[in-house]
């Protein structure tokens, strides 16, 4: 049993009947396939969305079977999949680290280094775009101020009460919250030994419990208690095949998210249990292998941070060509992965070889 394992309270004699299979699939694979694969879909689902609610190509979707209108009108849900999708690799990267500040401290780093570069890049994009637009008289110049575009850089946007530069910004604020505030309890939990790691285990489960029925807003507006769930769950995920403790936590939570109706909960609870059995059963480590999906799961990042202005600037130029609805979606979205992959090449993997010079263990 892991160090962080012990931090979160995951009793040795609480483990499942199948524990052994899931940590030889733990052990045997440095990297899985099925959560790049699932990332991938993901950022493409969120893509869709927003080519459905920015209003293109409304002409097409007025004539689509309500089935593919409601696959682009709900693909907002791809966050859910990513948040769990985050909880379920953080706690596999952490599986073995020691739980102290030096490890807070790196893994601050690790995931800055990795984070930061792609997402300034976007902010930079979206500024020279909005820039363009105001040049040739198509928008409005932009309205960015010197500490809102303090407040992105430290993804502090949406808990400073800052518009965000681009909408798809406020997820980053939430993911960034989520990493910190697992690690600092993982901290405290190891700190103050049981009662350190029951309290955090109570602290994380009713965090998730109470706000994933969608009765209660957060305590003020950004902060990551109201999405908490989607993150945990994914953690659950990937405890749960080797603790009856957190496989008992995860079905619990299928209550509050079934009370809240909410498309976005679903999603969360689905992605949790397939990720779960998918380790459990070894799926997880070459499932949906295929190389057009490992390859979107790739660029999912870049894809995620540039689409929504790169998606804007497509559908503008299509206007001017005058390309019929479907065309003009087919290459908006070719251009979208073109783009993504550029950035992914150019920026996020040289940020990535370098964050892993960092080692959490």
């Amino acid at each position: 049993m892991d160090a962080i394992a012990r931090a979160a309270d995951m009793d040795v004699d609480a483990q499942a009947p199948d524990a052994p299979d899931a940590a030889r699939t733990i052990a045997a694979a440095r990297h899985f396939a099925l959560p790049q694969a699932l990332r991938g879909l993901a950022a493409l689902w969120v893509v869709l969305f927003h080519l459905h609610s920015g209003g293109h190509a409304s002409e097409l979707f007025a004539r689509a079977p309500r089935a593919v209108v409601w696959i682009f009108a709900h693909g907002e849900s791809g966050v859910a999949v990513f948040f769990a999708l985050s909880g379920f690799v953080i706690a596999h990267s952490l599986r073995d680290a020691t739980p102290s500040l030096g490890l807070l401290s790196r893994f601050v780093l690790r995931r800055a280094i990795r984070l930061d570069p792609p997402y300034w890049a976007a902010i930079l994009t979206v500024l020279c775009l909005g820039f363009i637009e105001y040049r040739i008289g198509h928008a409005p110049a932009p309205d960015v101020t010197g500490p809102q575009l303090a407040a992105h850089l430290v993804y502090a946007q949406s808990l400073l009460g800052f518009q965000n530069i681009n909408i798809v910004f406020w997820t980053l604020c939430y993911e960034v919250q989520f990493y910190i505030f697992f690690v600092i309890s993982l901290l405290v939990a190891h700190k103050f030994g049981a009662k350190g790691r029951a309290g955090v285990r109570l602290l994380h489960f009713g965090i998730a419990a109470i706000w994933a029925a969608g009765y209660f807003s957060s305590p003020f507006e950004g902060l990551f208690v109201d999405l908490w769930f989607a993150f945990y769950l994914g953690v659950l995920a990937y405890r749960a095949p080797r603790s009856r403790i957190d496989a008992a936590q995860m079905a619990v939570l299928f209550v509050p998210v079934a009370l809240s109706q909410s498309p976005f909960g679903w999603v969360a609870f689905i992605t949790a249990v397939v990720l779960a059995v998918s380790l459990a059963t070894g799926f997880v480590k070459d499932g949906l292998r295929s190389p057009p999906l490992l390859f979107l799961g790739t660029i999912s990042y870049s894809l995620y941070l540039f689409h929504n202005p790169v998606t804007g600037a497509g559908f503008f130029v299509a206007g001017i060509l005058k390309l019929p609805d479907l065309a003009a979606i087919v290459t908006v979205l070719a251009v979208n992965v073109a783009v993504a992959w550029a950035a992914y090449r150019l920026v996020e993997a040289p940020a990535h070889a370098l964050s892993k010079r960092i080692t959490l263990h």
